[in-house]
């Protein structure tokens, strides 16, 4: 569980957290189906790709949301060893005030704005302009 504060980000065991889990120097890296702990600020989708797969939000939006620009610079790591800049996040997805879909996206850095798309099961039509985002607690 990685929760971003003021002070940058802090993590503990989803489940059966206790006392000497970690200890400085330990590597950890974000899994698929991360999602952000204590947030109320949302993120609207300001573009979508001409099939509606991929979405653009706004850089402050989405760093307001999460509390931190860790997502800028956070790196997904496959089993195979793969990497590439971004990160997974649980939202939920509005759209005209009601929520539409939860489940995990990937976020990743673009050129001019971040990008994001569904982790599983990305498809066509599944984000349009307006669309908001909202962190979200996993199943």
């Amino acid at each position: 569980l990685i929760s971003f504060t003021g002070e940058g980000p802090l993590g503990r065991q989803a489940d059966g957290a206790a006392p000497g889990q970690w200890q400085v120097g330990d590597d950890i890296g974000l899994q698929r189906h991360c999602f952000v702990e204590s947030s109320t600020d949302s993120a609207t989708v300001l573009a979508a790709d001409v099939d509606g797969s991929v979405f653009t939000c706004g850089t402050e939006e989405i760093t307001e949301m999460l509390g931190s620009n860790l997502w800028q610079t956070a790196t997904v790591r496959e089993r195979n060893g793969t990497q590439w800049p971004g990160m997974y996040l649980f939202v939920e997805q509005w759209r005209d005030g009601s929520k539409i879909w939860s489940g995990p996206i990937l976020l990743r850095p673009g050129a001019a704005s971040p990008t994001g798309r569904r982790a599983d099961g990305s498809g066509p039509g599944q984000w349009a302009l307006g669309d908001v985002i909202t962190p979200a607690a996993m199943p």
